[in-house]
């Protein structure tokens, strides 16, 4: 599932919506952890995202509450299958999932009908670092479109 997943084929207006998600994942348990932060912004970076602009569209979505309205913007299987992957790694960059960061995930999950993601099969470094490179050919791939 990880490595198949190809990045050029997830629209702009997806990806902004996967960054959304991932802020609200941070922002699941009421606060957001230092780790989770600068992961975060060190995604936005990678794909070209103002996380600023994240930050004003999630907030305005409510998008703790919205996840089947958010879902309904992810249209292709990779982006599904990018959207999970960035939501587990933001769960697990603190080295601690709690119930609601577990809830929220298994909630996407059902909403998007990939079935249930065992969280203890993943290594948290591996994760992270793949999500990582997906944002950095996302922005690289997309660069080059429009020049």
């Amino acid at each position: 599932m990880i490595h198949k997943t190809n990045v050029a084929k997830i629209p702009s207006q997806e990806m902004l919506v996967i960054m959304e998600a991932a802020w609200a994942m941070a922002h699941s348990d009421g606060t957001i952890q230092s780790a989770e932060q600068q992961f975060l912004e060190m995604l936005a970076r990678l794909a070209g995202i103002d996380l600023s602009l994240v930050e004003d569209n999630a907030n305005e979505r409510d998008m703790l509450r919205n996840v089947e309205q958010i879902c309904d913007e992810i249209s292709g299987d990779e982006a599904k299958k990018l959207l999970i992957l960035t939501l587990a790694s933001v769960a697990m960059i603190d080295n601690h999932v709690d119930e609601e960061e577990k809830a929220l995930l298994e909630r996407y999950c059902k909403q998007l009908k990939v079935g249930r993601l065992n969280l203890k099969g993943f290594n948290q470094m591996k994760l992270a670092k793949q999500v990582m490179f997906f944002f950095k050919r996302y922005a690289g791939q997309h660069a080059q479109e429009h020049s």
